[in-house]
């Protein structure tokens, strides 16, 4: 179907974190919605009462879908401090203790997941309630949820149930159940409460091939919808030149998964062999996790050049990431958790500069053909800090013959990642 064709009835979007709520996900859901509005004659929302208490981000500010707030009565709006209620991120310090660890899998596990995870009773129930009058006033055909959390899926499976006119797109930006995290108890339990839940959708979609395979198994019908590349990305007319050579990473931070400190390693190395000034390089974070990324950084002191931004906004993140080098990539890949593209990554390829991508584990052909077919940078694996710090020496000596410049990536070979692109071919599957 192209946007020139019939435009088809209604789309109902169910996400418990919906912009401009500050949130990764929210980011995808901004242009899913943004790209609907061609093929939709209308888009309503259901979405949290709870975002109303979280930190909110201008630049994500969604227009003219029809959006209502339901009451969720969950652990997270009973919080008993309000930085809490503001923001939904946990710090990496408190993820890596055993009784948060152990209360995550619990809040991932069906049936604990009913009443700990974000949603709850009270959220599903209502937002049922509003969804069946949205469909009964004959202005729904199509169901988009979200996951995480598990509540909106839930409502759409009982939406289906009653209405089974209903196209059901059931949307996972993270695995239900992750072999590597092992994030939920009796796997083989929970992965029969995964078809049930989602026996009744048409469509399920996810965001790379990795996390594909994996749903293949709790669906017969999946598909690939990646992130994607913004249709319209901030520009800037005349980006100010960087005084030193700038690597930036504008994300998060998993500990047991990924970590920049391999490209701290070989700077640190750089720098005692005087092969590079530290009047001459710079360090930027920006994101939630900056207090382990400050114990990185002392870690390899390298404090020295080391910048924190803190958690800026979505539209602050693009211009740092268009004002910057080198833009650092951080993913995974072990043999039950291959094609890890995150979302990192199409904002990267945005960006138009070039991407260093760092990869625990082992080799994955998915990241590296299309790193070749973009021309998007260069990927370094474990075990590879002499390879990355001579790649690292190397862009620094050709930033100062061309005295500081700015590279830029081809980008016009992206075009197919691009979210106008992704909403055309997906909504021809239809």
């Amino acid at each position: 179907m192209s946007k020139q064709s019939v435009p088809l009835k209604g789309l109902l979007i169910l996400a418990y974190y919906f912009p401009p709520v500050h949130v990764v996900g929210a980011i995808r859901l901004f242009h899913f919605q943004h790209e609907a509005k061609a093929y939709f004659e209308n888009i309503h929302v259901l979405t949290s009462s709870n975002t109303q208490l979280m930190r909110q981000d201008a630049s994500l500010e969604p227009h003219s879908p029809h959006i209502q707030s339901v009451l969720a009565l969950d652990l997270r709006r009973f919080s008993l401090y309000k930085k809490a209620r503001q923001s939904p991120h946990v710090s990496t310090t408190i993820k890596q203790k055993s009784i948060f660890r152990w209360f995550q899998k619990a809040m991932d596990s069906f049936p604990f997941s009913l009443l700990l995870a974000d949603g709850g009773p009270v959220y599903i129930y209502l937002s049922y309630r509003k969804g069946k009058k949205l469909v009964q006033a004959g202005k729904i055909s199509h169901l988009f949820s979200s996951f995480r959390p598990q509540a909106d899926h839930i409502v759409a499976h009982l939406l289906k149930r009653k209405f089974p006119q209903l196209y059901w797109i059931a949307d996972f930006r993270d695995l239900p159940i992750d072999p590597i995290r092992e994030n939920v108890f009796w796997p083989k339990w929970q992965a029969r409460w995964q078809r049930f839940l989602l026996k009744k959708a048409d469509l399920v979609t996810t965001v790379s091939k990795g996390l594909l395979t994996h749903m293949q198994g709790l669906h017969h019908h999946t598909y690939l919808l990646p992130n994607g590349i913004a249709s319209a990305p901030i520009s800037l007319q005349a980006p100010p030149l960087p005084t030193k050579f700038t690597i930036s990473y504008t994300g998060s931070l998993y500990p047991e998964l990924q970590s920049p400190a391999p490209l701290f390693t070989a700077i640190r190395q750089l720098l005692d062999d005087q092969l590079i000034s530290p009047n001459d390089i710079q360090l930027i974070y920006a994101g939630k996790d900056g207090t382990y990324w400050d114990q990185l950084i002392r870690a390899h002191q390298l404090k020295s050049i080391s910048l924190n931004k803190g958690f800026v906004s979505y539209a602050e993140a693009q211009q740092l990431q268009q004002q910057t080098h080198l833009n650092l990539l951080l993913s995974w890949s072990f043999p039950n958790a291959k094609g890890i593209l995150t979302a990192k990554l199409y904002d990267y390829l945005a960006a138009g500069r070039p991407i260093i991508a760092l990869v625990n584990g082992e080799r994955d052909l998915e990241f590296e053909q299309l790193f070749q077919g973009l021309e998007a940078g260069k990927i370094f694996y474990t075990g590879q800090g002499k390879v990355l710090g001579a790649y690292v020496e190397s862009e620094m000596a050709i930033w100062r013959e061309t005295g500081g410049s700015l590279s830029n990536l081809a980008t016009g070979r992206s075009r197919e990642y691009r979210w106008d692109a992704l909403m055309e071919r997906l909504v021809k599957v239809f």
